[in-house]
């Protein structure tokens, strides 16, 4: 179950994410259904979009100078701080902390 809302997240923008239910909708079984089968995987929804936002984060600081406010918006986070905090939970760095890591580890 999980697989297959990643690959229907991924190809959308994260400002077009769907609730849960217009997810469940979509594939024509019910939202606790949909609940029940990704809570027997250990994974709930919201960690599908975390883990999609983090990989996004990761991939467009190390390979992109997008700065890191453009970054925030493109994920849909209403406000640069959240991503900083977020993103520093994910992976216990700042963005720009890992952004500079990682230019250092390339040069």
């Amino acid at each position: 179950m999980s697989v297959v809302i990643r690959r229907h997240l991924l190809k959308l923008h994260p400002a077009q994410w769907p609730e849960l239910k217009d997810v469940a909708q979509q594939l024509n079984i019910s939202e606790a259904t949909v609940q029940r089968r990704l809570k027997h995987e250990g994974v709930s929804y919201q960690q599908i979009k975390n883990e999609i936002r983090c990989d996004i984060a990761i991939e467009r600081l190390s390979k992109s100078n997008d700065s890191i406010q453009d970054i925030s918006e493109d994920l849909n986070f209403h406000d640069p701080s959240a991503f900083h905090r977020a993103f520093k939970k994910w992976t216990g760095v700042s963005p720009g902390a890992y952004r500079e890591a990682t230019l250092n580890s390339t040069a």
